[in-house]
């Protein structure tokens, strides 16, 4: 069985395999909220949609998921987001073809294979024949728009068209559903094929056990900057 890797994995080997490697050791804790909110929403997709759970019942589910001791001010949060949401769903429920979808596929590498695995939020269908899929981001902040060299959308567009081979053109998108925002990305095959080959040398190096900082935009969000990263040592003062 080759090593499994989420796409969002192989983004940080990607762009600083001491991420990763200190993300292995110490993941940051998990966004309870933000973990709420996607299990409403999949029960949502699960029951039908907003046509056949509506809002007060999503809401309803919504609070058995939170946090016991969440301060009123994050629930009246977590409350617009999910109505939001239901409120958008609405009017694009008819475009869904998969909700929550496992997605996996095998990945040749120059010394090996590698697997990705992933749960798709949604999978929509567009009016062109294509297929776009949607990451839903609960709470976090949008920091830059989603630029085209990113791996994990390149991951997320190889995984969408290895399952579905007769959609065309495969489209990624992210959506802040806090700050009510949605990037999304096309790839073109020449893009496409360049993203590939620079995660297979990545993946590779990662697997012959290279452990490497490399600076660069995801530093800016880094969670490890002054907690083992050489090139942000913690400050004396």
């Amino acid at each position: 069985m080759p090593p499994v890797f989420s796409p969002n994995q192989i983004q940080r080997i990607a762009d600083c395999s001491l991420l990763q490697h200190f993300w292995t050791q110490s993941p940051p804790p998990e966004n309870a909220v933000s973990r709420a909110i996607l299990k409403t929403i999949r029960q949502l997709h699960a029951g039908g949609g907003p046509h056949r759970l509506n809002l007060p019942a999503t809401l309803r589910i919504l609070a058995q998921q939170l946090p016991a001791d969440l301060p009123a001010a994050g629930i009246t949060a977590a409350r617009d987001i999910v109505a939001r949401y239901h409120r958008q769903l609405r009017s694009e429920w008819a475009q869904i073809i998969a909700s929550n979808e496992p997605l996996a596929m095998n990945l040749p590498l120059p010394h090996g294979v590698i697997r990705c695995e992933t749960v798709i939020h949604r999978l929509d269908k567009t009016a062109d024949g294509g297929i776009t899929a949607i990451k839903l981001i609960p709470t976090e902040k949008p920091a830059a728009p989603i630029e085209s060299d990113s791996i994990e959308a390149t991951m997320l567009h190889a995984l969408t068209a290895a399952a579905y081979p007769h959609r065309r053109p495969v489209r990624v998108a992210f959506r802040w559903l806090r700050y009510d925002r949605t990037d999304t990305l096309e790839l073109s095959e020449n893009i496409y094929r360049r993203n590939l080959h620079r995660l297979k040398t990545r993946m590779q190096a990662w697997l012959d056990g290279e452990i490497l900082a490399r600076p660069g935009l995801h530093c800016e969000t880094c969670p490890f900057k002054g907690a083992g990263c050489p090139l942000y040592p913690e400050s004396p003062y």
